[in-house]
């Protein structure tokens, strides 16, 4: 005789982790990333949406996985763990994606890379505006002195910190090309 109890746990599993993400996948990123990079000096920190593609992903694996050992019990444990390792890589990845401005210089990690890139603001060669390619409204190029450059957002969140970055422009007189 089969005894269905262990299995309900899973499916239990599946269920909260479908509904707890749908959730949280409005607050969650940004909250664990704001509480891993604020310090005193940072004054703006944005998640790029690519986070929150892969928190979810991440979360589907969770419940495939608690799925997998629901409907197919021992034949599921070994595909249900791969499909773990594989959440906790994602989640590893996603919530160490971050853009950040502080007031030593502006920090950032790209989604393929764990290791963080750090430039002061007086290594920063321009700043541009340029429209986004989707949608209204623009996005702030930075360029640094040795050719790379990172992109944030200009959104509603970006705009109630503008004056900071607006006082770092003005005491390290950087350029600004485009609408400001």
């Amino acid at each position: 005789m089969i005894s269905y109890e262990k299995r309900t746990i899973f499916l239990t599993g599946a269920i909260i982790i479908a509904i707890g993400g749908i959730i949280s996948f409005f607050f969650l990123p940004m909250t664990v990333q704001n509480m891993m990079l604020h310090t005193t000096n940072t004054f703006f920190i944005q998640t790029p949406s690519a986070v929150i593609k892969l928190y979810l992903a991440a979360l589907a694996c969770l419940t495939v996985a608690f799925l997998l050992v629901f409907f197919f019990w021992k034949k599921g444990i070994i595909p249900s763990i791969l499909l773990t390792v594989g959440a906790i890589v994602m989640f590893v990845f996603a919530f160490n994606h971050f853009q950040l401005m502080s007031e030593e210089g502006i920090t950032w990690s790209d989604l393929s890379s764990l290791e963080k890139q750090s430039y002061a603001w007086s290594e920063i060669k321009e700043i541009q505006s340029v429209p986004k390619t989707e949608g209204k409204g623009y996005n702030i190029v930075i360029t640094f002195k040795d050719g790379n450059d990172v992109t944030f957002t200009r959104d509603a969140v970006f705009n109630s910190k503008y004056y900071k970055f607006q006082e770092k422009l003005t005491e390290y007189n950087l350029s600004f090309v485009g609408k400001d």
